[in-house]
Formats: C-alpha cells, structure tokens, sequence
C-alpha cells in the first residue's frame, strides 16, 4: 500500500522521484487472476488456484508482466534467478512497484538483483514502497552486498520504520555507520513505525534501552512527544518520571500525557501515584477508563492481593470438603453397622449433610456485567464494581477470582440455577429471578457475563435494611 509517511527524510527521497532524479518502475500488475483470454493473466490463475506448475507454462505465457506478478513463486523465482541475465535494470524497477511481496522475507529480489543495478535510485524506490515495519529484509542484504549506495536520508528513514529491539538487541542500530548517528537519527529511531498506514505504539520493544543514555535529555523526550504524544509506550521508566519545569505546575511527563490524552494510560505501567492520577482525571464511565485503563487496572489489582489470604480461603475450603466426606463415610458405616440397607444409608447420610451443603454452597457467578449500571453509580463505579456492590447486597459472598471470568463465591441458603443452553438463571429461596447470566463454554470463544441482575431484589433488601 503506497501511503505517505510524515518525515522529513521521507519527503526529500519522495521529492527526488517527483522532480525526475528517480524513476519509478511502470506498474504492471494483474487487476485479478481470473480465466482469461490473456494467456499470462490465464496461467496466472492457473498457477494461483490450480495447482498448476511453472514448467508446464507455455513459453508464449512467459511474458515480464507474468514474470512481474508471479515473482514470489519459489520456481518461477529459481528461473529468474538461474537466467538473470534475461531481466534487465528496468526489470526489477517494474518488479518494486508492481509485486508488493517482491522484497519481502529472504527470496526477495535484492537477493537476486544484478550488484551493478543496486544504487541510490533502486533503494529510494524500494523504501518508498516497504513502509511496513516487517518489510526490512532488503534492507540488510544491501548492507551485506553495497551498503556505499545507502545515503543518510535512507538510513534515517531505515531507522525509523525497520529499527526496533530484540532480546536486548538493535540489530539495525549496529549496523549504521557511526557517522549516521546523530540526533535526528536517534529521534527517528525512537518514533513510531507501521503497518498498513496504521502507526504502531509498542512494536519497537525496549528501543530507548538500546540507545546511548547521553541522548535521553528532556529536549529529546518532548521532541519525540510533539512528533507523536502516542511515543510515550516506548518510554522507560527514567524518562516517564523526568519533570517539565515550565508548565504552569511542575509535572513528570507521564502525567502530562495522561492529562492530555488519557488513551495513553494503557501502555503506561500503573503504580499507586499513577493510578490516583487517572482516577482523579477521568470518569468511570469515560472512554478512556473503559478501553484503555480498566483491564491493566484489574490485573494490577490482582497482582496486589494479598496471596496468603487466598491460600487460607483455599484451605478453609478444602477442610470443608474433607470434613464433609469423613462425616458422609462415618454416617453410612454407622447406619450400616446398625443393620440398615445400604441404600437407605446412603440416604438418610445425604439428608443429615443438607444442610452443612446450603450453609457452604460454593458456586461460581461471572466477574464481568454486560447490563446498565444506574446514572447515579456510573461516575464512581465501573460494571465489574457495580456487580460486585450487587452481590454484596443480595448476601453473595465472593470468595476469590477463580479465573478471568468467574468468582467463586458461597450464595444464600436455598438458591438454585436453571440452564437453557448458554443462558443460566439464578433464583433465590422462593424461586424469584435474582440473576441473568450467560456461558459459553466452547473453547475457542469462552465467556461469561452476567446480562441482569433484578433490582427488585436489590431494593428488598435496601427495605429490610430501613426496617
């Protein structure tokens, strides 16, 4: 997809082909592979949906627009490679601009290329066409192969859409010639890249980590801040917490961030201070708190309990468990020592453990709330909170989060579910509806939620509470 890039390096390298210095290659690709009277365009199709073979393609068919737009196929890119002789310079500038997947993984045609023909021009042209972030394989085979050719607006661009960190590496960093590194290099680097015209907050890993720390200067932060406010997810923690002096109350950067655009909490990691912050900034009924801070807000929560207290929970449980079935075999040997039927043993075992059962049901109820939260909560309480505060009310008793979608809870005595499907519905005591919730067990798209809670259950209680 041709699509513009805002940077400065971008647009010299552009302006030279609009200016004549460079010539972009004729586009010639198929508008579709169809059955067509074109005998290229038809073994095309052939070869894309037929399972046809390239030495079966008559000689007639290979013609360059064939050549052009079935560069990718490992055997017609085996020919052009054994008779490269046959393509000539304005070959492979047709191939840059017709085939987008012609410099793509490592059977791309700089692999291939003539060395006479790779120049300033052939690698203006591919840059100009590779602006996705995985795209750089061509790239590096021209380091390995004429990396005299690659000029400073070509290796700052590089940097800015192909450079990012793996494993504590910058490959593209260790590749540039020192005298490339400067500044505006390094603010490149550090800018976001893309794919599919789509910029791309995180996908350059820990890239501040790899440059030198002399560079991470407050001008260098805010540079990269009014290039795009979004670069903040690739912040360390030193630069997030660096202070502006000039405004009008010194702040640490993450907080201006935050305070302008409150999207960017979601690749901030949370502390207390930082969560305090945004709280105080933003609703919870706000966009910004719904899709961008809640679900880091909820794992942070999580990660903060306190364990021992589960485990205990966990323990208390399984005493539980264990002092029910000993007290289940000691009243059926009883009975049966007694001359009892074993059946009727059995029996008269599971009445006296009823009610222990009713006194410690333990179930499972979903942690997520699909329904409306009350105008007069939604400022303070978000769904899950809301949910929870229902719970509470109507006597549910949360345990722990069993995972991400259910609590484990204990409910009041006499509480039953129905299921119909993937709808279940929780009845109270007296058999009235108290909640609506929705399973779907399937593996591969599983969810819970509950849809309703009914109010009025809600509101006799409130009532009893009064009285």
């Amino acid at each position: 997809m041709n699509y513009k890039v805002e940077n400065k390096f971008y647009d010299k390298i552009k302006q030279k082909v609009v200016d004549g210095i460079f010539i972009e290659g004729k586009n010639c690709r198929f508008s579709r592979f169809e059955q067509d009277k074109s005998l290229p365009k038809h073994y095309a199709y052939l070869m894309q949906y037929k399972n046809f073979k390239f030495k079966d393609v008559p000689k007639e068919a290979q013609t360059k627009e064939f050549f052009l737009n079935m560069f990718t196929y490992s055997d017609v890119f085996n020919y052009i490679k054994s008779h490269i002789k046959e393509f000539d310079r304005q070959f492979f500038k047709d191939l840059i601009t017709t085939n987008p997947f012609a410099l793509t993984l490592d059977n791309n045609c700089f692999s291939i290329i003539p060395i006479e023909y790779i120049d300033e021009e052939m690698c203006s042209l591919a840059i100009l066409q590779n602006k996705n972030w995985c795209d750089y394989t061509w790239f590096y085979l021209v380091v390995e192969r004429k990396p005299q050719v690659l000029t400073e607006d070509l290796w700052k661009l590089g940097a800015r859409l192909y450079a990012r960190e793996v494993n504590g590496k910058n490959k593209f960093l260790s590749i540039t010639p020192e005298k490339y590194k400067d500044y505006e290099y390094y603010l490149e680097m550090c800018s976001c890249n893309f794919n599919e015209n789509c910029p791309l907050d995180t996908n350059k890993g820990h890239i501040i980590d790899t440059i030198p720390k002399e560079i991470l200067s407050l001008r260098f932060v805010l540079d990269l801040l009014k290039i795009d406010i979004q670069s903040v997810a690739r912040f360390n923690e030193q630069m997030l917490e660096m202070k502006i002096p000039y405004c009008e109350e010194t702040e640490k950067i993450w907080q201006f961030v935050v305070r302008h655009v409150g999207e960017t909490i979601r690749n901030i990691k949370l502390n207390e201070e930082r969560i305090e912050f945004f709280l105080r900034h933003y609703a919870k009924d706000s966009h910004e708190y719904i899709w961008c801070f809640k679900n880091n807000f909820k794992r942070y929560l999580k990660k903060k309990r306190n364990l021992e207290a589960l485990k205990k929970t966990e323990e208390r449980t399984r005493n539980f468990l264990e002092n029910t079935s000993k007290m289940a075999l000691n009243g059926i040997n009883q009975k049966l020592k007694q001359g009892e039927n074993p059946i009727d043993a059995i029996n008269d075992t599971n009445q006296l453990l009823r009610p222990f059962e009713k006194s410690y049901s333990i179930s499972q109820l979903p942690i997520k709330y699909e329904g409306e939260v009350p105008i007069e909560f939604r400022k303070q309480l978000d769904t899950e909170e809301y949910l929870q505060m229902f719970y509470k009310k109507i006597g549910v008793q949360i345990i722990e989060e069993e995972d991400n979608l259910f609590y484990s809870v204990v409910v009041p005595e006499g509480w039953s579910e129905e299921n119909d499907g993937c709808w279940c519905y929780v009845k109270d005591e007296n058999g009235n509806p108290v909640i609506d919730y929705v399973y779907q067990s399937v593996f591969y798209d599983r969810d819970a939620y509950v849809k309703r809670v009914y109010l009025s259950k809600l509101e006799q209680e409130e009532n009893r509470g009064r009285k």
